[in-house]
């Protein structure tokens, strides 16, 4: 980024480039500038760019289909599983989809370009073919696919797969490309030299600075060979800066401009002795700045093996013959993106006179992926598990999660859907589920009295559908077993207060609304959950239960760094009183009334309001004010009989690479202070499949 501020100053001079060639990301800004950008057009590009948005492919979920929310997010670290059910370690830390889609829109103006000879100045990019190590210089094809393919940093982004091959950073087999600039046709060569020193021992205490060293013990030997294509070398220090100090920007912008400016009347020389031999003209611009409308007449999909163009054409929703313009298409192409099918997708223009074609590029993801879950939360501990994803594997258009929870949490969860349509149709699932855990009882105040555990097992199997982003909606039919255990310490007073065994089968409805932007930390949207089950007492189910649940919470924006949220949760186990019921509504907790602990109270029958007030400090630290009250009675009737119970909640959270954090503090009116910690992901994925 140091070569914007040189070339800032190098423009102040009057010394304009001819010819450019640039490796890595010398190949986004000189391939910038022969478009037409000036140096401080790339600046404010560059400073305007979140680098760490387009550094993090995690799907937005307000941006995900509500048949898509029907699974909480979960796991630390994902593995691709290959076709001989090997796993696999990830080709870098991150896909770089975001960063296509952001050449895509930079680079758009130079659709029609097919020579970069043809360019306002004449450019060249530089790659390195990753299965044999050799050059390649690109001249022609398409602008963005070359500037892409060289900015492939080893182990960081993916390599960039192009007609056929594999491509990483241009720099590896040359950085300073000298020679390629000549071979233009240039006589005089300008190197602006931007990689830092190699590192020190006592400074190779990372794994970022290692890799770093590692890439630059060739680099730094390569580019003293090409030292002698060139005739003046601008060489700015530094050593201050780290490879990924992108949140420097201006910083290391300036600090180039510095190192020119000082060296400024060399430069007035230069232009001077240069301006003798020949005259230098200012090259004609692309429409840079054009809101350019593009109408198709050819929309082509390519990459794809298993996934029909078909499907991928209806995520992209664009027509031919209708004008759409650079966002719109990016638009689109993340519609495509977040159907979570796809590892990579962009966009490439190819246009020719009156005929312009839409090339969708796409690298299918895996089917097959084993997601690692580490978790911990004050109820339950520490909680291992691992969650195998099949999707599009066992049929067309079907998903199946398969999870084990070993720890605080013993538990395994198989959820198999098939869907009928993409963003709108039918879906049937079947999720049969096995899982050990403590049942609690409750005496006549709702207070917790004793325990037993048991060992659960069922079957839940339901029919429904979906619509685009509004509501899923789904019928179904739920069998569950519970066993439970005798323990030594469980007084002869617990012997007659359940069966042994019991059998529970019934029918249920549930609807489902999520806007959220974020489920672990949102701050603006609306979630609704409504879930109504039926169970009598009959020869297929050993025990009455019927049971109403609704979650409403709506967010919204204050300001930039203020929103707030209005919430409430209901609960009627109808006109059943039964304290030994084996689906209690548990009322305290976290994610209720934070006042109490999440098994010290249950009642039949609750209603709880909350309102709360967030402060989101940067991208990713939140701070919350929380305002609660509950009501809780034995009998069907939502009208307060005792007056609400009110607690006060302050809760911190932050968001990681590896999952979520939260550390929070709860006040009642009733009880002792409670604090919660919670870390990873600890809400259940498959809140929306349960009975």
């Amino acid at each position: 980024m140091a070569q914007i501020g040189v070339l800032k100053v190098m423009e102040e001079v009057g010394l304009k480039p001819q010819y450019i060639s640039g490796s890595s990301i010398g190949a986004l800004i000189g391939g910038l500038y022969a478009m037409g950008y000036n140096a401080t057009e790339i600046e404010s590009i560059f400073v305007n760019t979140n680098w760490t948005s387009l550094f993090q492919d995690n799907w937005n979920r307000e941006d995900l289909s509500i048949a898509q929310k029907r699974w909480a997010p979960y796991g630390n670290a994902t593995f691709r599983i290959d076709e001989h059910w090997n796993l696999q370690l990830p080709q870098s830390v991150i896909m770089g989809n975001k960063i296509n889609l952001e050449l895509f829109k930079l680079f758009a103006p130079a659709s029609e370009i097919k020579s970069f000879n043809d360019l306002p100045i004449p450019f060249s990019a530089v790659a390195t073919n990753l299965v044999n190590g050799k050059m390649v210089v690109f001249q022609s094809g398409s602008l963005m696919q070359a500037v892409r393919a060289s900015l492939s940093i080893p182990s960081i982004m993916q390599p960039f797969p192009l007609n056929g091959e594999l491509y990483i950073d241009g720099g590896i087999s040359q950085n300073l490309p000298g020679r390629q600039v000549k071979d233009l046709g240039a006589d005089f060569v300008i190197g602006i030299k931007a990689n830092s020193s190699l590192h020190d021992k006592d400074d190779l205490d990372n794994l970022i600075k290692v890799l770093d060293q590692t890439v630059n013990i060739g680099m730094t030997n390569r580019v003293q060979e090409e030292l002698a294509y060139c005739d003046y070398i601008l060489e700015p220090d530094l050593d201050a800066f780290s490879a990924t100090d992108f949140r420097r920007v201006k910083e290391i912008i300036q600090t180039g401009e510095d190192y020119a400016r000082a060296h400024i009347d060399e430069l007035y020389t230069l232009k001077d002795s240069i301006g003798a031999q020949e005259t230098i003209t200012t090259p004609n611009t692309l429409p840079l700045h054009q809101k350019t409308k593009y109408k198709f007449n050819h929309i082509s999909i390519q990459g794809n093996e298993n996934i029909s163009s078909y499907i991928i054409k209806n995520y992209l929703a664009l027509n031919l013959n209708e004008s759409y313009s650079v966002n719109d298409i990016i638009r689109a192409v993340n519609r495509a993106w977040n159907s979570q099918l796809l590892e990579m997708i962009y966009p490439v223009i190819q246009k020719d006179g009156t005929d312009c074609q839409l090339n969708i590029i796409v690298k299918e993801r895996e089917r097959k992926h084993l997601v690692i879950d580490f978790c911990y939360d004050k109820e339950n501990e520490f909680v291992a598990g691992a969650v195998l994803s099949l999707q599009n594997f066992l049929m067309k258009n079907s998903n199946l999660l398969a999870e084990v929870k070993l720890g605080g949490k013993n538990e395994l969860n198989v959820d198999f859907v098939k869907n009928f349509g993409q963003l709108f149709g039918a879906y049937y699932r079947i999720f049969p589920y096995l899982n050990e855990k403590r049942i609690y009882f409750y005496d006549d105040n709702h207070d917790k009295e004793s325990s037993v555990r048991s060992l659960e097992y069922g079957l839940t199997s339901g029919i429904g559908m979906f619509a685009g982003k509004a509501m899923v909606l789904e019928g179904y039919g739920f069998s569950s077993a519970t066993r439970l255990y005798k323990e030594v310490s469980q007084p002869d007073s617990m012997e007659n207060r359940l069966k042994k065994s019991t059998i529970i089968s019934g029918l249920g409805l549930k609807a489902y609304h999520e806007s959220l932007d974020d489920y672990t930390f949102p701050t603006k949207g609306t979630k609704m959950f409504a879930q109504i089950s039926f169970a009598r007492n009959n020869i297929l189910s050993e025990q009455n239960l019927n049971k109403l649940k609704i979650d409403y919470e709506i967010y919204h924006p204050l300001s930039s760094k203020f929103s707030a949220c209005l919430g409430a949760k209901i609960g009627s186990h109808f006109k059943q009183n039964d304290q030994n019921s084996l689906d209690p509504f548990y009322l305290g907790g976290l994610s209720n009334f934070a006042g109490y602990a999440l098994y010290d109270k249950s009642a039949p029958f609750f209603e709880l309001l909350q309102t709360e007030l967030t402060f989101k400090s940067n991208k990713n630290l939140f701070l919350t004010a929380k305002a609660q009250a509950l009501n809780y009675n034995d009998t069907d009737a939502f009208i307060p009989d005792k007056g609400f119970i009110t607690c006060g909640v302050i809760q911190a959270g932050y968001k990681t690479y590896w999952g979520p954090i939260k550390l929070a503090f709860a006040v009642s009116e009733d009880n002792s202070p409670q604090y919660y910690l919670e870390v990873g992901y600890t809400d259940d994925i498959f809140h929306f499949s349960r009975r």
